[in-house]
């Protein structure tokens, strides 16, 4: 009994002095140089441990491979840094997104939940058509945001062919005070529209020629731009465009 009491008291002294107030462990560790607030334990081999010293504000510990002693970085790994997205698409309704030089094309309600921009023409009519590919995760910093890596254009002919249906381009706006507008080049590979009435909706896709990070900078936006010239009696309808892109969201 003096053995069982003796026993338990020395293991009321090692919790004590072990069990911090806070519900952590005080262990004592023996190493050859000692430890200071901040370090990191580690298995140096089989037998042996190690201690890595405390550095910088927002260094990370990585990895350095099987075997080898973890390292800071003041790095991210790519993996957690820029973790691209690539399976991106948003749809963006013509009544939303898309305007004309012309008041008559106009929207249109097809259907219940079904609405285009629309015109019967009647007579010859000519419409610049112009979309926003503006989308809310574009960002400032180069690499970061949004990727455009292609577009479809969902319109509709019927009742009669269009005299011409021609494509403009995807090209970036840029703004600056007391300083002419900059339209960029082309950054799509250029399509050739449909002309031909039918009874259903055309989908046509417009690759990115170098897909890349817009903007880059701030006051600038991204169009595209196409015309179409009508005959009489010929419908013709706008429904949106799909934006497929990528993105990184750190």
């Amino acid at each position: 009994m003096k053995k069982l009491s003796l026993i338990a008291a020395v293991l009321a002294l090692f919790v004590a002095g072990v069990l911090r107030a806070d519900d952590t462990l005080n262990l004592p560790v023996a190493t050859q140089g000692g430890l200071v607030t901040g370090d990191i334990i580690y298995a140096r081999d089989a037998n042996h441990l190690g201690n890595i010293s405390a550095v910088a504000v927002g260094q990370v510990l990585t990895s350095q491979g099987a075997g080898a002693k973890p390292a800071y970085s003041g790095t991210l790994p790519s993996a957690l840094a820029s973790p691209e997205k690539t399976d991106g698409t948003v749809f963006l309704p013509a009544y939303k997104a898309c305007w004309s030089d012309s008041a008559n094309l106009i929207l249109v309600r097809l259907a219940a939940n079904d609405w285009a921009l629309g015109r019967t023409a009647a007579g010859a009519e000519t419409y610049n058509i112009v979309c926003s590919l503006d989308l809310d995760l574009q960002r400032t910093t180069s690499g970061k945001g949004v990727k455009i890596n292609s577009i479809d254009v969902v319109y509709h002919i019927t009742t009669a062919d269009l005299t011409s249906h021609t494509w403009g381009k995807v090209a970036t706006v840029t703004y600056a005070n007391n300083a002419a507008n900059v339209v960029s080049a082309a950054l799509d590979t250029p399509i050739q529209l449909n002309t031909t009435a039918r009874a259903n909706p055309y989908v046509q896709n417009v690759v990115i020629a170098t897909p890349a990070y817009l903007p880059s900078a701030k006051l600038i936006t991204i169009n595209v731009e196409w015309q179409a010239v009508m005959q009489n009696t010929g419908v013709y309808r706008v429904y949106g465009i799909a934006v497929n892109f990528s993105r990184t969201d750190l």
